[in-house]
């Protein structure tokens, strides 16, 4: 024992303190909130660029209806129609068109699109930008 007293430089047990524990929680909470992020802007980007799809699916089915069928063009306007406007200008003119095109379609055997109806709905599909 006396050879053991003389020894001094042993230390008590230090406490070290160890953040790792924290670092890995952090880690893994800014992960899940980077890939949440990126998942949401992803379906939104997705979620877009198919507006834009059936923007042009209805921009075509317009275009190609024929005037010749008066009742079929005032019914293909008013339903694909609204899903093409984008401020209120073109929705005030869709709405006149739409009036003026009423005659057509609760008829049996409508009568063929007059020349001012024919504008103006050239003039609507001018109006749109797809």
């Amino acid at each position: 024992m006396n050879e053991l007293d003389k020894l001094k430089d042993i230390k008590p047990l230090v406490e070290i303190s160890d953040y790792s524990l924290f670092i890995l929680i952090f880690t893994i909470i800014l992960a899940l909130v980077t890939l949440t992020a990126g998942i949401y802007f992803l379906l939104k980007y997705l979620k877009e660029k198919k507006a834009r799809d059936n923007r042009k699916f209805y921009y075509k089915k317009l275009k190609k209806m024929s005037m010749l069928d008066s009742k079929h063009c005032a019914y293909t306007i008013s339903k694909y129609g609204k899903f093409l406007i984008e401020d209120d200008e073109q929705g005030k003119f869709l709405e006149i068109l739409n009036e003026n095109l009423e005659v057509y379609k609760y008829t049996n055997i409508p009568q063929s699109l007059s020349e001012e109806n024919k504008k103006m709905i050239k003039e609507f599909m001018e109006m749109i930008d797809v």
